[in-house]
């Protein structure tokens, strides 16, 4: 028998309030698969299975979603998530996907202007000089959930 706790915008919204880190070790087990299966930027540097990737990543998860064998399961899309940061921070974010890691280890050179003419357009485009400056980033998120029938 199974018993379903976990449903529904409320329980999400808690959830995401309250949630703890999950263990460094959890992390990089997550990390070392996001940097081997996904990205969320494209640049010409990016490995030949890259767009595979991004399919996966446009479609939501569906193809992986559609494989999982039990029945119990369910497939969460459009969670908006809204918070201010400043353009240094969101410099600091893109640096951390991992299309910017993998172009940073072939050519360190070639990412550092990258990084440098993202922050330059971003400052441009609010028509402001300090990287200290507040932005709204709008992310959007979706999780695949399962459960083992009993």
């Amino acid at each position: 028998m199974s018993h379903r706790f976990f449903e529904g915008e409320e329980i999400a919204m808690t959830y995401s309030k309250y949630r703890h880190s999950p263990p460094e070790e959890v992390q990089s087990i997550i990390l070392s698969y996001i940097k081997e299966k996904a990205f969320d930027f494209s640049c010409q540097y990016l490995p030949e299975d890259a767009h595979e990737s991004l399919n996966i990543i446009r479609n939501e998860y569906k193809e992986i979603f559609d494989s999982i064998p039990f029945t119990d399961k369910t497939r969460i899309t459009n969670i908006l998530v809204k918070q201010s940061m400043s353009v240094a921070n969101v410099v600091g974010l893109i640096s951390t996907v991992s299309a910017y890691q993998y172009v940073k280890e072939k050519d360190p050179d070639t990412a550092l202007s990258l990084i440098q003419r993202t922050e330059q357009r971003l400052l441009e485009a609010m028509g402001v000089s300090s990287n200290q400056t507040k932005v709204e980033l709008r992310s959007r998120y979706f999780c695949l959930l399962a459960c083992k029938s009993e």
